[in-house]
């Protein structure tokens, strides 16, 4: 310091240098730079050096002297300090996107990005209005330092993690506690102040102010990540007072309303998560008013973490849209707990190739339900990423309508637990880019039950569109467990990387594939490979173009896994099944080289994109032909048109069992209940709190009606308590009509013009393998049977065991009552240990 320079920088020219970074070039080390007020548009990078970066505040220590001299990064990083560099920066505003323009950023750190052991002091500084990928305000790394005195970290955005500071790998924050710092009102998906990562030194959070007062980390302001020595956290003083009451949010609020009624709503759905209380006793709701959330509208800032104990429920997804500007994302959530996002549809998100739409992170309990995805796509995503998470569930979800260069999942789970995915649609994607693709869904090293499931009218040159692999833990207990999925009218060009379009693999557990269709697919090579374990039963395999339905890899070379599989009740379109050790592969009641005989096959106005083009035509081989003990197969109930899935005392081939009826009350499905009343079944039941799969039960009913509101299931003790209260969305019935795959009412006219009898014993022909399985219906006209299936409507939707506090349930006896209009009934359900 004897030997150091001052060095003075302005930008009226009346001083040596008129840019801070020319300054910094002739620096050497223990150099000062004494820069004037005035806006500085540049990315300072220090070369090497090791220097004090000060604004006239040092020698005139007044507020104005902070303000006005700015440091502005213009969306790019404002300093860069790197690779043992020293620095100490003192009385400056920093910024880079003071205009809040949205664009993908992928900058990491917007006022400061340090990282390899450098260290940088920060004093009476502010850093404020700045944006990245990765720490909003500050990103530092590997094995740094920073220490804060008399400086504000505040307005600052992070498209993922850390919206204020992220600090990894071993860096340190260290507070003056003579004069405190302050970090509040900073928006991150996760970590809207802070997130701590891979920090094994235990990091003391010590502040003036924060965006609430605690003296904890909450998960939602700050965050530790499980790999984080956690410590202290002290914030004597609260910007925000947290309100412990529902909120209103509307595009026409405003957020200096109480935002406590309809009447005086925020405008923000940031704010409102800021503001509401997390309160596991009593979980309170944000309701979303009808209307478009975007930036560009209303000012939205997206994404925003959710939080624990808290439901975001939109008024429809025709109505409540969040839309990401064709730049935003949406929502993330790590380390939470018992939250409900539902009726929102989530549009246009183009974020960033590291974040997707939704993503939810080692959290649990949470619920996704009656929601709309379009024309998204980030982060390889358009839909939902679940990773490190237990007990979700994903029902009444639309994911689509998005054409990409690059992969495209709808929803994806990487080494997750219980994930229950009921009344999903997957149609309408696009991926124009050649190789190396997955499109549709994703798991990995994950337990998913997957349920009412249409993947359909998807396109790809080399893509999975079903991925399922769980291959590297021996003590593994997860696993798949399919049915009513329909995978139909997907084109996959050529599979190459991508073995097959339908990939499942479990090592060490055996996967369930039952009353599946996989039809009218496009493409080469095998439709469906299955590694190592599975039981597949009563499913149909009819894909023209593709030269193997099925292909058996039963052999894992190198792992010393031979795997025994069944095949039981099953069509396929080729004349066998391929496998490594066919000796393994045990066949029970196949029919090859079959024709299922879809009643789109026999009725000319149906078209391939329909799901009723799948429905089973009088004449198919595949009535009256599934398994015949359904014991252990787990099945639903219904079919996915929610209709009796064991009729004339036998199951069918396929999603969609032929002539069957609506579910009823009764115990004896041919004596069906009044056409006017409500029909309703539950299971598994009982229900077991320490079952493998979690508790859970399916609640599946069928209105007489269309509703003209929501559905109601409610849930009662037998002292009269109502214990849960759940609004049902929409019909799958009404999901599967909007996505484009069927009309909203029933083609009668042209279904009535055709006969079934005649045409259909011609298109059999003699040599048809299962033409002689040809029946028909007892009931007084076989057409009419079909078309009486979709006179009603049918729900479906996942009871957690748990009420409306989101607190388990006690063992014992429970009713379950379902309201919709003038309609009413009720069933029971035991709850067991």
């Amino acid at each position: 310091m004897l030997f150091s320079v001052t060095r003075e920088v302005s930008l009226d020219g009346m001083h040596q240098y008129s840019s801070i970074q020319t300054a910094v070039n002739a620096c050497a080390s223990g150099d000062i730079i004494l820069v004037f007020p005035g806006r500085y548009v540049e990315n300072i990078n220090l070369n090497s050096h090791d220097i004090t970066i000060a604004s006239m505040y040092a020698h005139n220590p007044i507020q104005s002297n902070i303000d006005n001299t700015i440091i502005d990064g213009n969306l790019n990083t404002c300093v860069t300090v790197e690779s043992g560099e020293t620095v100490t920066v003192n009385g400056f505003t920093l910024v880079n996107n003071e205009q809040n323009n949205i664009q993908n950023n992928y900058t990491n750190g917007g006022a400061f990005y340090i990282w390899n052991s450098s260290h940088v002091f920060i004093s009476n500084c502010i850093i404020r209005n700045c944006s990245a990928l990765y720490g909003g305000g500050i990103f530092t790394r590997l094995n740094s330092i920073i220490e804060f005195s008399n400086t504000d970290i505040h307005s600052n955005q992070s498209i993922g993690v850390g919206g204020g500071i992220l600090s990894s790998t071993n860096s340190q924050l260290i507070w003056d506690s003579t004069h405190p710092s302050s970090v509040y009102n900073n928006v991150a998906a996760m970590g809207m102040d802070f997130y701590i990562n891979e920090c094994t030194e235990q990091i003391n959070i010590q502040l003036a102010m924060g965006s609430i007062a605690t003296n904890e980390a909450d998960n939602f302001f700050v965050v530790y990540t499980d790999n984080s020595a956690q410590s202290s956290v002290s914030i004597a003083q609260g910007c925000f007072v947290s309100i412990d009451s529902d909120i209103y949010v509307s595009p026409t609020g405003s957020d200096n309303n109480n935002g406590l009624t309809a009447f005086t709503p925020y405008k923000t759905v940031t704010h409102a998560l800021q503001m509401i209380d997390s309160n596991p006793d009593n979980p309170r709701t944000i309701h979303l008013a009808a209307g478009t959330y975007s930036y560009s509208t209303n000012g939205q800032i997206l994404p925003v973490a959710l939080k624990s104990h808290v439901r975001l429920v939109g008024a429809g997804t025709e109505i409540t849209i969040i839309d990401g500007d064709f730049q935003d994302a949406f929502l993330g959530a790590y380390h939470i707990t018992d939250a409900i996002v539902s009726d929102i549809s989530f549009q246009n998100c183009r974020a960033s190739s590291f974040i997707t739409p939704i993503n939810i992170y080692n959290s649990h309990d949470i619920v996704l339900r009656n929601l709309v995805f379009m024309n998204n796509s980030n982060a390889l995503s358009s839909g939902i990423n679940l990773s490190v998470c237990h007990d979700i569930v994903m029902e009444n979800i639309t994911v689509g309508y998005t054409e990409i260069g690059d992969d495209i999942y709808t929803i994806s789970a990487y080494s997750s637990d219980n994930i229950y995915i009921n009344n999903v649609l997957s149609t309408g994607n696009s991926i124009t880019n050649r190789d190396y693709n997955f499109l549709g869904f994703f798991f990995d090293e994950s337990d998913i039950v997957l349920r009412n499931t249409i993947i359909s009218n998807n396109a790809a040159q080399d893509a999975f569109a079903l991925y399922y692999q769980n291959t590297r833990n021996e003590q593994s207990v997860d696993n798949l467990d399919m049915s009513n999925v329909l995978i139909v009218n997907n084109t996959i060009s050529q599979c190459s990387w991508a073995f097959a379009p339908v990939y499942l693999q479990n090592r060490y557990q055996r996967m369930k594939i039952n009353n599946c269709t996989f039809a009218g697919n496009h493409g080469a090579g095998n439709f469906s490979m299955i590694f190592a374990y599975a039981d597949v039963s009563n499913l149909i395999s009819y894909n023209p173009g593709f030269s193997s339905e099925l292909y058996l890899k039963n052999d894992i070379t190198g792992e010393g896994i031979q795997a025994d599989v069944t095949l039981s009740n099953n069509l396929f379109r080729t004349a066998a099944v391929y496998s490594d050790l066919p000796n393994l592969i045990t066949l029970t009641d196949n029919i090859f080289n079959g024709n299922p005989l879809f009643l789109g096959d026999v009725v000319d106005s149906l078209e391939v994109t329909d799901p009723e083009y799948y429905y089973l035509s009088a004449g198919s081989p595949c009535i009256n032909t599934g398994t015949a003990d359904t014991t252990g197969l787990n099945l639903p109930l219904t079919d996915l048109a929610g209709n009796y899935r064991i009729w004339d005392n036998r199951i069918d081939m396929g999603c969609f069992e032929y002539g069957s009826e609506s579910v009823t009350a009764n115990d004896n499905p041919e004596y069906p209940s009044l056409p006017d009343k409500i029909v309703l079944s539950t299971y598994p039941n009982p229900v077991y709190l320490n079952g493998s799969k979690g508790a859970y039960t399916f609640i599946e009913f069928t209105l007489p009606e269309k509703a003209k509101d929501k559905p109601v299931v409610e849930i009662y003790n037998l002292k009269g308590q109502r214990v849960r209260t759940m609004q049902v969305g929409e019909s799958f019935n009404s999901m599967v009509g909007k996505a484009g795959l069927n009309s909203d009412e029933l083609r009668t006219k042209d279904y009535a013009s055709h006969s079934l009898e005649e045409p259909v014993l011609d298109q059999i022909g003699e040599g048809n393998p299962g033409s002689c399985r040809v029946r028909y219906s007892d009931k007084e006209n076989s057409m009419d049977s079909c078309l009486r299936r979709n006179d009603t409507t049918f729900y479906s939707t996942v009871f957690d065991c748990r009420d409306d506090r989101s607190q388990r349930l006690a063992t014992g006896l429970y009713i379950v009552k379902v309201t919709s209009g003038r309609h009413q009934t009720s069933t029971k359900i035991t709850i067991l240990k």
